[in-house]
């Protein structure tokens, strides 16, 4: 009597004599020549990971010696895991993988191993008749462990704040910034568009509006998203790769303000700028503990990034050459060239001065970085753009400021700038 195994699940290694494995998706399965009798691994489909969390993992089911005819069909489904580029928990759980012999008849066997949840595994196999082994997922963890026949889905990145310039357009706003809104219309990521609804803002009849989108990668930039403690030294993990040059932190789920760690300011520690204010920067003792470092930052227990058990987004940016600059300049009150060390100019510059209780002032070059007036959005204001003056200029290495203007090059007064290549 020939034995076949079977193995349903994503990820599982090829098979070899005597094995056959199923990849995701739905089919048929003919049962080979000369086979009788078969035996069944299946696992369902993991979960992304959510919530600082790895996904759970999606259940093992086990049936060993099902009698089946040479010729016959069985219907299968393997569950595809948790999708990371839809924002909704109905993408994010695992599918569940299931297998069904000799339907419809009294001898009819169905195996299935469910798919995980957001961040815990799901019920073992179950069957309509005979006997089989199943077992749960396992509860989703930061790095993934397998605990006997329990299964764990490896740490996931936060699915819900893979944008990173979500809800960008209420910057100016201390108002809650509730996941899956975007204070009015619906609002949702993928790989390679956004979508959003009919009101807040976004999509208003007749007006015009833009999207700033950061990328992950390395040394560029990185989000990360995490639940206060309200102690005196949470250390937050990032996958930035070298040490941020600047920091934005956002309570999303009340009130609160964007704070900003750079190293420009003087104390950083226990300094911070808002984002959504033209304020100098505002002392706060608990802001951020120690200097941060490649890997990590470490907060002290204020309300604008630790506080109880509030939830946060961390926003880390970096210079990489000829892609994007982090730094700062002190102003002449005439016009200067900021050298990026770009090739051809930017596409986007944002500005602050640090001396002066002045609105933070974005440029890019969809609206325009010419020699004349510029379109300028503040970030700390809830206005329009504004066109009736030349604040910057291009320039192939970086950007020109071209007048003495208190937002951008005043004398005496330093500035900070963020600035990404054309």
């Amino acid at each position: 009597m020939a034995i076949q195994q079977m193995m349903l699940g994503i990820g599982a290694a090829a098979g070899g004599p005597g094995q056959e494995v199923l990849s995701v998706g739905s089919g048929n399965w003919t049962v080979p020549a000369g086979v009788t009798s078969i035996s069944i691994v299946a696992v369902g489909g993991g979960a992304a990971g959510m919530l600082m969390s790895g996904g759970g993992g999606g259940a093992l089911a086990v049936r060993n010696n099902v009698s089946v005819t040479p010729g016959d069909t069985c219907a299968y489904t393997v569950g595809a895991g948790g999708d990371l580029d839809v924002i909704s928990t109905a993408n994010i759980i695992g599918k569940n993988t299931t297998m069904t012999f000799n339907a419809g008849t009294a001898s009819e066997v169905v195996i299935t191993a469910n798919g995980a949840s957001e961040n815990s595994g799901q019920t073992g196999g179950t069957f309509n008749s005979g006997s089989g082994h199943g077992t749960d997922g396992g509860s989703g963890g930061n790095s993934g462990t397998a605990n006997n026949l329990r299964t764990a889905g490896a740490g996931g990145q936060f699915a819900n704040f893979r944008q990173a310039a979500y809800n960008f357009t209420q910057i100016q706003s201390s108002a809650a910034m509730n996941q899956g809104s975007n204070g009015g219309g619906d609002f949702s990521y993928k790989s390679t568009d956004i979508a959003y609804g009919d009101s807040g803002g976004f999509n208003d009849s007749g007006k015009k509006g833009i999207f700033w989108v950061w990328k992950h990668a390395p040394g560029f930039f990185d989000s990360v998203a995490y639940f206060g403690n309200g102690g005196n030294a949470q250390t937050i993990k990032h996958n930035l790769g070298k040490v941020p040059e600047m920091i934005w932190f956002r309570r999303m789920n009340s009130s609160g303000h964007w704070a900003v760690y750079h190293p420009s300011i003087p104390d950083p520690l226990d300094y911070y700028l808002r984002l959504d204010s033209g304020q100098t920067a505002q002392a706060d003792s608990n802001f951020v503990s120690s200097t941060p470092t490649a890997t990590s930052v470490t907060l002290g227990n204020s309300s604008l990034n630790n506080s109880g058990t509030n939830f946060y987004m961390a926003m880390f940016f970096g210079s990489v050459d000829g892609v994007s600059k982090v730094g700062s300049y002190a102003g002449n009150g005439g016009s200067q060239n900021i050298d990026c060390g770009f090739a051809n100019g930017s596409a986007y510059v944002l500005i602050k001065n640090i001396s002066a209780a002045e609105h933070w002032i974005c440029f890019d070059n969809v609206r325009g970085i010419v020699s004349g007036n510029d379109p300028a959005v503040y970030y700390s204001l809830d206005y329009a753009q504004q066109t009736g003056t030349d604040y910057i200029d291009p320039n192939n290495s970086g950007f020109n400021v071209a007048s003495g203007n208190n937002y951008v090059n005043a004398s005496g007064d330093n500035y900070i700038f963020y600035a990404i290549a054309a």
